[in-house]
């Protein structure tokens, strides 16, 4: 059943919409620096992310319940890290969640390894059971010198 649903969630091309299902009241998405203390903050709203270590990005979501979705599962979708070599085709990543519907919550990935760092087509999707709470598409590209997000987070 995970698999179906993975391969569903991954299949076509990156789009610069996003899905966004009505159980979802309110959505942001963007770029994140090392969070070394509070709470994790955008430091750019933008879907388009420099491929350095510990650079971030996600989605704050808040559920239109009240209740929120306690109990979600996310995806990440991602080219094939280097150590998986060539024509593996696109990968996925699974982790527990939850939603809040107080206020926001927050899922976010941060580039922790080197094998990690592939330009391409990444996603993030949350999905509660069977229904897709959202999906929000970015392209992660090679970091070039003077990019003002890696500036911003001192990562340069």
């Amino acid at each position: 059943m995970r698999a179906l649903l993975v391969a569903a969630l991954g299949a076509g091309p990156l789009s610069a919409e996003t899905i966004q299902s009505d159980a979802i009241a309110e959505m942001q998405a963007g770029v994140i620096c090392p969070n070394l203390a509070g709470p994790v903050s955008f430091v750019a709203y933008t879907q388009v992310v420099p491929a350095v270590l510990g650079m971030g990005f996600g989605v704050r979501a808040r559920a239109a319940r009240p209740e929120g979705h306690p109990d979600v599962v996310a995806y990440v979708g991602h080219p094939p890290f280097a150590a998986n070599g060539p024509g593996d085709g696109t990968q996925t990543m699974i982790y527990d969640a939850a939603i809040s519907g107080q206020g926001p919550s927050g899922f976010f990935f941060q580039f922790e390894t080197e094998e990690e760092l592939v330009p391409g087509d990444w996603w993030i999707a949350v999905v509660d059971g069977t229904e897709l709470l959202y999906r929000v598409d970015f392209r992660v590209v090679a970091a070039s010198e003077g990019d003002r997000l890696v500036e911003v987070c001192g990562l340069g």
